[in-house]
């Protein structure tokens, strides 16, 4: 197999939350050597990877400017960006979020190489709607890439609304390293302790607050113990979360029976994962248009045999099988949720047959070392296009 080098182009490399952005390079077969340039770096012990590349040669500073710059004339030429691309001799650069595939057109122009731009969540439901010339900057992008990634039909259909070309868009679903996660059903004892993970940046999108109130409703008539792994940010947004979340546990007089984890690294979240018995996955479009993907804790979750209780939000369908491999509901329903959840509590039975079906849903559709194929023939199908251009 001829090889190929792929420059990927990104924020920061990598917030914890990003794991999944780490899975979908590092399984990408070996004839794809992939180089990253991101705009800095974090967490490089649980992250490291060879090829890595600053936007520009100094991180602090110009990761300043490019804010200021960015907002008052929307990008710049990023000559480090041709640099690698030339240097490297990559044939593609994948830009991961959209915005960041629009920041990176005059690079990718300039050194005349095919472009492939994969949109995830806030890039797609947030951005065009709080700031209308993210439409338009984003029908410039849709012009030139050869290519648009998304994760499922809802998001790929909110694609075609920004008038992006049916004929360019590929639904891509993200992947879960399956050997990492062994599959243990869960099982309970009705009458013990049932214990329900959430876990999620403090964010409206994540739908915490929906998980207290359903919490606080089943304990009129079950033992429940929630736990929440994660917490807010700097933003302000997120602070303003913080406290919609404490307000609910008042709200809800679940003072004793919340423990508040904190960001946590991986390996306590898995620790805690196989001690829970329901993983909840209450998410919401936020109010200011924020929305999830396909939650990849919400893939892994299922992978490892646990029930999971979502919502019917953005591309959690593609994920969650209503009635197969868990329960949906609408969103912002805590009674739905707690109904939800009461049904599993009654009916201990179903529990394997759910945990068995989300283990194979999952094998079948989000495996990233399949998807990492899957990936390869994206790139190898865009690469031919230029070879016979």
């Amino acid at each position: 197999m001829n090889e190929l080098t792929v420059v990927h182009g990104m924020d920061r490399w990598l917030p914890t939350t990003m794991n999944w952005a780490y899975e979908q390079i590092i399984a990408l077969p070996p004839c794809i050597t992939s180089q990253v340039v991101a705009t800095g770096f974090e967490n490089l012990d649980s992250f490291p990877f060879e090829h890595l590349h600053l936007y520009s040669d100094i991180e602090a500073i110009p990761r300043f400017f490019d804010k200021v710059r960015c907002r008052l004339f929307g990008r710049g030429a990023q000559p480090q960006l041709t640099r690698i691309i030339e240097q490297s001799g990559a044939g593609i650069v994948h830009s991961h979020f959209g915005n960041t595939g629009w920041r990176n057109l005059p690079a990718v122009r300039k050194a005349g190489v095919k472009h492939v731009a994969s949109f995830y969540g806030y890039d797609l439901s947030q951005l065009p709607h709080s700031d209308r010339k993210w439409r338009d900057r984003y029908r410039e992008l849709f012009d030139s890439v050869d290519r648009v990634l998304c994760l499922g039909k809802h998001t790929r259909n909110e694609l075609l609304s920004l008038d992006c070309p049916s004929e360019k868009t590929v639904i891509h679903h993200l992947g879960a390293d399956l050997d990492k996660f062994y599959f243990e059903p869960r099982t309970w004892a009705s009458g013990s302790t049932l214990r329900i993970l959430v876990c999620g940046t403090f964010r409206e999108k994540k739908g915490i607050p929906d998980a207290i109130r359903a919490t606080g409703l089943l304990r009129k008539s079950l033992d429940v113990e929630l736990t929440v792994i994660g917490g807010a940010t700097a933003e302000d947004r997120s602070k303003h979360e913080e406290a919609e979340i404490f307000r609910a546990v008042e709200e809800s007089g679940m003072q004793a029976h919340v423990r508040f984890l904190g960001f946590q690294p991986l390996e306590v979240l898995w620790k805690e994962a196989y001690a829970h018995h329901i993983f909840l996955a209450p998410s919401v479009r936020a109010s200011d248009g924020d929305a999830e993907g396909t939650p990849v804790t919400t893939i892994e979750m299922a992978a490892t045999g646990m029930p999971i209780v979502s919502t019917q939000h953005s591309d959690i369908p593609e994920i969650i099988i209503d009635g197969e491999t868990g329960w949906l509901v609408a969103e912002r329903d805590p009674a739905a949720l707690a109904e939800r959840i009461h049904w599993l509590a009654n009916n201990l039975d179903a529990w394997e047959g759910f945990a068995t079906a989300g283990r194979r849903y999952i094998e079948a559709h989000f495996n990233s070392k399949t998807q990492a194929k899957a990936l390869e023939s994206i790139y190898r199908e865009v690469a031919h296009q230029e070879e016979n251009s």
